[in-house]
């Protein structure tokens, strides 16, 4: 389960993933995006918050960005954090151990040996995907365990 707390307030699950969104889009439009201390969220420019097809539309746009400005690989170190962080790291151990032979032994390599992590590999993938990740959503937290 994915945890934002910012002024002492704490969003999990979707409502953290839905917050993160918003962010991300904010970002991506130059605004930025501020939490009351009550909990409640605005933007710090004071205009109206992004309508849905305005956030959609700023996170599309990711998807249009040339090959060449990939997600950077990150540190088995920062992926961890990252997932500590969210709530997820406890899951993933038996996620791995879920999975049938001949891929179990590969990916518990995988988890266990690597010492970075690259964003389309196929087990990030995967277990992005399980975790409930869509694909905007796990480059949103890359990018987060990027800057840990």
């Amino acid at each position: 389960m994915m945890t934002i707390t910012s002024n002492s307030v704490s969003r999990t699950g979707e409502e953290a993933i839905q917050f993160a969104r918003l962010s991300m889009a904010m970002r991506r439009m130059g605004r930025a995006l501020m939490i009351e201390p009550g909990g409640a969220f605005r933007a710090a420019d004071g205009n109206p918050l992004p309508s849905e097809a305005m956030i959609a539309e700023a996170l599309g746009s990711a998807g249009k960005a040339p090959a060449n400005a990939r997600l950077p690989a990150i540190s088995a170190r920062q992926l961890r954090l990252w997932l500590h962080g969210a709530g997820l790291l406890e899951q993933i151990q038996p996620m791995i151990e879920a999975m049938p032979e001949p891929r179990r032994t590969p990916a518990r390599i995988e988890w266990e040996y690597a010492t970075s992590y690259e964003r389309e590999h196929p087990l990030v993938v995967q277990l992005g995907t399980a975790l409930g990740l869509a694909s905007t959503d796990l480059d949103m937290t890359w990018r987060q365990a990027a800057a840990l």
